[in-house]
């Protein structure tokens, strides 16, 4: 994990956005990467090409209930960056409809 973790960081750091996702997409079962994959993919949604990134963070959102709110940012900024904007309103939308704690909540909003 460790080393893995450090290849990742020199992918990122050379540009290779998409092999860094491709890896933490294949290891991500460790919160810390599966964090970190949700915030490549939000942020450099121009250099990867996955076309169930939505889906990816969303699985995010139900797998780690005690951080929805930094996953539901990662899916609403993802969905920014790639110009759907009214796709964006209606992530934010739901995810202040669907969240439990004044943390997440304020988180969101």
């Amino acid at each position: 994990p460790e080393s893995t973790e450090k290849y990742v960081n020199i992918l990122i750091e050379y540009g290779d956005i998409q092999g860094a996702v491709e890896i933490y997409i294949k290891q991500a079962s460790r919160y810390e990467q599966w964090m970190q994959l949700c915030e490549l993919i939000s942020k450099h949604p121009d250099k990867i090409n996955f076309p169930n990134a939505e889906r990816i963070i969303r699985h995010g959102i139900k797998k780690y209930v005690d951080e929805v709110g930094k996953l539901w940012i990662c899916l609403a900024d993802y969905t920014t960056r790639i110009g759907k904007f009214e796709k964006a309103r209606e992530i934010f939308e739901e995810a202040i409809s669907s969240v439990v704690t004044a943390r997440d909540f304020s988180i969101i909003f």
